[in-house]
């Protein structure tokens, strides 16, 4: 199993496919709101595993994240039959703020600005800007439209950004956990209590480097 779970850097033509559909804290994530999201992807796409698992199936919450750790050869959430989602940290520009952030994307997302890097016109959306459009009544299909702004150089401020980008941390952030350490959220999150982090964001249920969803 493990040579078939792919994380860290990849690239924008992996074969996904959609779902079937039924600073080291989160000021550091890009947080998409309703409407316009204008944005400068400069890094390419870094995947990880994640779950979503409910201590409690009586939660009406969406459930805690668990970075999937089947890259290691097996995976406590997994064998609980709940299938971990693929998903990507983009670094980009967030031009409202005009800094550098970290954009945790889903596969419509992702599958979205592959079809522009696949699309003659427009290729490496590192050479023009990307307005993610949030509709939140837009439903399963309508919530994420991906609208592409016309080729533009980066200016020289955003070189500085782009050039400053920590790559190694991006790389870190989808390391996935071992089986030990998914065993030991579990039992954090079903006792309600917090394991330490000891500096690793796959441990902790409160760990503030896990992004806003997206």
């Amino acid at each position: 199993m493990a040579n078939k779970v792919e994380v860290g850097m990849t690239t924008w033509d992996n074969d996904v496919k959609r779902p079937a559909f039924g600073q080291n804290n989160k000021d550091l994530y890009m947080r998409l709101e309703n409407g316009t999201n204008v944005l400068r992807v400069i890094t390419k796409p870094h995947v990880y595993n994640v779950h979503r698992y409910k201590a409690n199936e009586s939660d009406p919450g969406y459930g805690d994240r668990i970075l999937c750790s089947a890259f290691h050869g097996s995976c406590p959430v997994c064998d609980k039959g709940d299938k971990a989602k693929r998903r990507w940290l983009v670094g980009i520009i967030d031009r409202k703020t005009s800094a550098y952030k970290i954009l945790d994307i889903s596969v419509s997302v992702y599958k979205a600005i592959q079809e522009l890097v696949r699309d003659e016109d427009y290729g490496d959306p590192s050479m023009y800007d990307i307005d993610i459009k949030v509709d939140k009544q837009g439903g399963a299909t309508g919530y994420y439209n991906v609208v592409p702004k016309p080729k533009k150089p980066l200016s020289p401020s955003d070189l500085q950004i782009k050039e400053s980008v920590d790559l190694d941390d991006l790389k870190r952030r989808c390391v996935p956990p071992t089986p030990e350490k998914v065993l030991e959220r579990l039992e954090a999150l079903k006792a309600k209590t917090t394991v330490p982090t000891n500096g690793n964001r796959n441990v902790s249920s409160s760990d503030e480097e896990f992004p806003p969803v997206n």
